[in-house]
């Protein structure tokens, strides 16, 4: 299906497709091994949250706060 998590600005994530050729810079997270978050590439502050709690579907860039629900 060639979809991917995108994060558009510092707080909003989507799903978009897949970009060749270019950086798709916003494209690229990793897992933080001292935080156990994934966190942005391009925003190395922030990680991904999954709001209420991780009991929703809907996800967001926020601070990193290394919290686990």
């Amino acid at each position: 299906m060639e979809r991917v998590v995108e994060a558009v600005g510092a707080a909003d994530l989507r799903l978009r497709t897949m970009r060749y050729g270019g950086s798709g810079r916003a494209q690229h997270f990793f897992l933080d091994a001292k935080t156990q978050t994934i966190k942005s590439n391009t925003w190395k502050d922030r990680s991904i949250n999954i709001e209420g709690n991780g009991n929703s579907r809907n996800l967001y860039m926020r601070g990193t706060n290394a919290r686990w629900f």
